[in-house]
């Protein structure tokens, strides 16, 4: 991959945490809410989530653009980059590390997501009815 490609794509994982860091903070606030019972808040702060996941959603369709205007070789280095793996490359080393970071925060927004949706839900949670 070119150098320009790799900037690109660091860009593109700065932007995806950084909204990945916005949705974690209401999804906090979220669960306080939850553990409140202020139903004012809960939708309010549901609202506001709408937001940061719909913009991950677009950040995500970029990453997606970008590896198809690869070659085939690029957009396979690409790919495991994006799988999490590591650089192959020293050049490669911030991209890797971002997209770690990215990978381990939407872990826990994961985690934390699941929590209030069984607080929430209970058994109606989105997660309870998608468990195999």
């Amino acid at each position: 991959m070119t150098d320009q490609d790799l900037k690109e794509l660091l860009e593109l994982e700065r932007k995806f945490n950084h909204k990945l860091n916005e949705a974690l903070s209401v999804t906090t606030e979220l669960a306080e809410a939850v553990s409140r019972q202020d139903h004012v808040s809960l939708r309010v702060l549901i609202s506001m989530r709408q937001k940061p996941l719909l913009e991950l959603q677009e950040i995500s369709s970029y990453i997606d653009l970008k590896r198809m205007e690869l070659s085939q070789a690029d957009a396979q280095e690409f790919t495991h980059l994006l799988s999490g793996k590591p650089a192959e490359h020293p050049e490669e080393v911030p991209v890797a590390d971002q997209i770690a970071a990215n990978h381990r925060l939407a872990e826990r927004l994961s985690e934390l997501d699941r929590r209030v949706s069984y607080a929430l839900c209970g058994e109606g949670s989105f997660y309870e009815k998608c468990s195999p």
